[in-house]
């Protein structure tokens, strides 16, 4: 309970409500890791945990290590592995610093066949209303 003590105190301004995890994934309908690799990595197998119905995706810059950790799961099928691009794997420093707008962009989805197809139909819808364009491809 401290550490929801303390993001309260801090992060109140930025959140509309703070609760513990088990308690957040069953309230959920759509789980964005949207977190540095290493920290969605470590979050995905806790909760993975408590999912039924939900859908989690994640929106990191690499994917393997992360498809493997969620391979290990029995619903695995319930994480769709994303990843937002912009620019060519050249330009993207000098694109990231520009303003643009969603329509330049687009978005992978990765080992879609490993999703099942309700979990990768509401990912794919979010990323149609932002009006990215979509790819598909392997995480491997």
């Amino acid at each position: 309970m401290p550490i929801l003590h303390t993001a309260k105190r801090h992060w109140h301004w930025m959140v509309d409500e703070i609760m513990e995890l088990k308690e957040a994934v069953l309230q959920s309908d759509l789980i964005i890791l949207a977190t540095p690799i290493n920290a969605a990595e470590a979050l995905l197998p806790d909760i993975m945990k408590f999912v039924g119905k939900q859908v989690i995706m994640d929106v990191g810059s690499t994917k393997k290590v992360i498809c493997e950790s969620a391979a290990k799961n029995n619903n695995r099928g319930r994480f769709v592995a994303t990843h937002p691009i912009v620019g060519t794997r050249i330009q993207r420093p000098r694109s990231c610093g520009k303003r643009r707008h969603l329509k330049e962009t687009g978005n992978m989805i990765c080992s879609k066949e490993d999703s099942d197809s309700d979990a990768v139909a509401l990912v794919e819808k979010v990323y149609d209303l932002l009006g990215m364009h979509l790819v598909y491809m392997n995480a491997g």
